[in-house]
């Protein structure tokens, strides 16, 4: 049975988690993912030092944080395909579910209307990828 790996990290950097969390399957890894940054998000939220932008204001949560919980919905993945809603890709892309999706960091701006502040922070990359021993 293969195996899936959720990891975070800075990019440019290796994981700081040297025993990642592994899931049986692809949005098993993704939900995990997302609970991940949701909790980062809301500690961000009560930090002294949250860079506070009209952005934040409006939005309570990332898109980085809808997009990871978007992944992890079981139902969005049709014949191991991730299809949202049933629906084909756009661009008729057949995606599995693994790879790597990079936000902001939290507590960061990260938001559109000001890249300059957004323009010193690396981000944070969530990836999903096969088991050491699982088919690589």
């Amino acid at each position: 049975m293969t195996s899936y790996v959720a990891t975070m990290n800075v990019p440019g950097y290796l994981p700081e988690d040297d025993d990642p969390a592994v899931f049986d399957d692809i949005p098993s890894a993704w939900a995990y993912l997302a609970g991940e940054r949701e909790r980062a998000e809301n500690d961000a939220a009560e930090s002294e030092h949250r860079i506070e932008c009209q952005w934040h204001q409006d939005n309570d949560l990332s898109d980085t944080y809808v997009s990871l919980r978007d992944l992890g919905i079981a139902e969005n993945y049709v014949s191991g395909v991730y299809q949202p809603e049933g629906e084909p890709d756009p661009q008729n892309v057949l995606w599995t579910g693994l790879g790597t999706i990079q936000g902001y960091t939290p507590g960061r701006c990260g938001c559109p209307e000001d890249p300059e502040q957004s323009s010193t922070d690396l981000g944070v990359n969530y990836s999903v990828s096969i088991a050491e021993g699982d088919g690589q």
